[in-house]
């Protein structure tokens, strides 16, 4: 009897070290896999895109005119005004106020309009007339183009700085103020000293943050500020910028990102 008793400990003993070894086995799988997700989360917190600020799209047809306007499916947007159903769709007239044509997916009261950058929204999908379509987002597939030439601008010059850019580029008064409002206040927001700043345009935007206008304008403009934080004593070669070509059925955009 002593040595069934005996026998019966020891199998208990080896069925509970089989039951722990299977503890610890699991609690080994599942530390890794909580590593894993870690790590991966890690890694994609620091080298997701950056944000694309407030590309703002400007429409400018000789007539009044429907058209649609869609992004690429490699673009995740966030906000958008008004509200993107399967693409923009829009009547716009030739001084460039833009109406809805499907207002009933914009709720207007859910705008954000008290934040900077979107004071607009608000009164101009009440009224539905809008001055531009507004955008953000991250593209998720292509790395931003690089430049190797570009300016170095120190941030109490900021806002000099983009209204003479403005000038340059061909902006109309209502695209400069705006331009200028926004990203003078984006830049001395970041806290630098001074930025190095690039642009990009027309092709190179069109081939990171592809857009598909129908119709399509005689003439789209579409320029992206690209800023980082310049280094003590940086050098660069200054940019030669392409002025707006604005005859005809003519779109313009403008928008930037912030490189940290």
């Amino acid at each position: 009897m002593q040595e069934n008793l005996d026998e019966n400990q020891k199998k208990d003993q080896e069925i509970f070290e089989d039951e722990n070894a299977g503890f610890k086995l699991r609690n080994a799988v599942l530390g890794f896999v909580i590593s894993l997700f870690i790590i991966g989360f890690v890694v994609f917190a620091f080298t997701v895109e950056p944000v694309n600020y407030k590309p703002a799209i400007y429409l400018y047809p000789e007539n009044t005119t429907q058209i649609s306007v869609k992004l690429d499916k490699t673009i995740k947007y966030k906000n958008v005004i008004p509200k993107y159903k399967n693409g923009w769709y829009v009547e716009a007239e030739p001084n460039g106020v833009l109406r809805d044509l499907q207002p009933k997916y914009t709720n207007c009261e859910k705008l954000p309009y008290k934040e900077f950058g979107f004071e607009y929204s608000k009164q101009a999908c009440e009224i539905n007339k809008y001055p531009y379509i507004y955008w953000d987002g991250v593209q998720v597939v292509k790395p931003v183009p690089k430049k190797n030439e570009g300016f170095i601008v120190k941030s109490e010059n900021i806002e000099d700085f983009l209204s003479k850019k403005a000038d340059e580029l061909n902006f109309n008064k209502e695209e400069k103020v705006e331009f200028v409002r926004y990203w003078n206040k984006k830049v001395k927001n970041t806290g630098w000293k001074q930025v190095k700043i690039y642009f990009l345009q027309n092709e190179d935007v069109e081939n990171y943050l592809p857009l598909y206008i129908d119709p399509r304008p005689d003439n789209i403009n579409r320029v992206e500020i690209v800023i980082t934080k310049a280094k003590k004593n940086e050098k660069i070669k200054e940019q030669t910028l392409i002025p707006f070509n604005r005859s005809g059925y003519t779109m313009v955009e403008w928008g930037g990102m912030i490189l940290r």
